[in-house]
């Protein structure tokens, strides 16, 4: 909405992209599957698109981290009693 015409790739051209189009392109960047059908054709939209793939990673490391640190607590409270 704010910069018309930065994603491109949908068949059916000219029309603007629906939510539920964006919110696919948004999830797969975020789960590091690809762009799929849309794809960022600006400047702006390609830096969008980095950050929100840095952002999937990111969150993904810091859930597995956190779960290896639990584990690991969980391992030694056993071990001390």
């Amino acid at each position: 909405m704010w910069i018309p015409a930065s994603f491109g790739g949908d068949p059916a051209a000219g029309r603007p992209h629906t939510f539920l189009e964006l919110l696919s392109l948004s999830f797969n960047n975020l789960s590091a599957t690809g762009l799929g059908d849309i794809v960022p054709l600006t400047p702006p939209a390609r830096v969008l698109v980095m950050l929100e793939q840095f952002a999937g990673v990111a969150y993904i490391a810091v859930v597995v981290s956190r779960l290896v640190g639990m584990t690991i607590v969980r391992y030694r409270g056993k071990g001390t009693s």
